[in-house]
């Protein structure tokens, strides 16, 4: 999820305001010392220049969000300063500093992100479905740990030419190694052991269908075609729980895995050309052209 820079943004929508409304202020003085003066519209056009075009992109994102979720903001934040004050008495007094270490300067720069961040989650996951049966298929799964091997190549007619030599008697780590694309050929096309949630979908649903010392046909994914050969299956090392302690977050867990973040991110430009955006703002009028 993209984090944008939320510094003082909240300062800045009130001055825009005020501005707006009345512009017998700009010259309003806002700071006395013994050097001189800060006006009102100093202090905008000096937050304007250093975090106006982040901010005000993040501003209209949320706005669009909200009213294409038609969402009631002061549930959703409710319930995020629910989730944080829980965090916090987790964490104790090392919390503001956990924030920190994310990029954030402030709780408050954190909670806005999480809320923007909640509008995009709902967004994307909004035609994603998990059933019972998905969620006790998962956890069984997560029961053993399973070592396999892949090649990944471009084509289909690639991963059909390798399939072809395999069943015709060559080593499979051999074949990986000639024929493999990405950072495991040199290994002979090893994954290591991994349990439930570490691949992608189709690429788990293959590796676990398949029994050991048997390969499978080609299966698609975003990185392209691979073949898989099942080396091993264990007992997964740690204890997963009772199903009815965890489901609520196996069930988090499948929709996660199953976000496409290009269509999400899509999806976010599409509303935000639609949007009849017109930025009054000199400095900031190509942000949506």
């Amino acid at each position: 999820m993209r984090k944008l820079m939320l510094i003082l943004g909240l300062a800045i929508a009130m001055i825009l305001s005020a501005c707006n409304n009345d512009t017998e202020t700009d010259g309003e003085v806002i700071v006395e010392t013994a050097f001189g003066e800060i006006t009102k519209d100093e202090f905008y056009e000096e937050l304007k220049a250093r975090y106006g075009r982040e901010v005000l992109d993040e501003m209209i994102t949320r706005q669009v969000l909200e009213s294409e979720l038609d969402v009631d903001s002061d549930s959703v934040m409710e319930e995020l300063d629910e989730e944080l004050a829980e965090m916090e008495e987790q964490v104790g007094p090392q919390f503001l500093t956990l924030v920190q270490q994310q990029g954030f300067k402030t709780v408050e720069d954190y909670r806005r992100t999480l809320y923007l961040s909640k509008l995009e989650y709902d967004m994307a996951t909004a035609d994603i479905t998990v059933t019972d049966e998905d969620i006790e298929e998962h956890y069984n799964r997560l029961q053993e740990e399973i070592h396999a091997r892949h090649i990944l190549v471009d084509e289909l007619e690639t991963a059909e030419e390798v399939l072809e030599k395999y069943n015709n008697g060559e080593d499979f780590e051999g074949l990986a190694e000639q024929y493999g694309t990405d950072g495991t050929a040199s290994s002979g096309g090893s994954l290591g052991y991994f349990s439930a949630g570490h691949m992608i979908k189709p690429f788990e649903d293959a590796a676990y269908a398949l029994e050991i010392g048997e390969i499978s046909e080609p299966v698609e994914t975003e990185f392209g075609w691979h073949v898989i050969y099942l080396e091993d299956r264990r007992p997964a090392e740690n204890d997963v729980g009772e199903l009815d302690e965890v489901r609520d977050y196996l069930r988090d867990q499948l929709i996660a895995n199953q976000i496409d973040h290009e269509k999400a991110q899509s999806d976010v430009q599409s509303m935000l050309d639609g949007a009849d955006i017109d930025v009054k703002i000199e400095e900031f009028n190509d942000l949506y052209n």
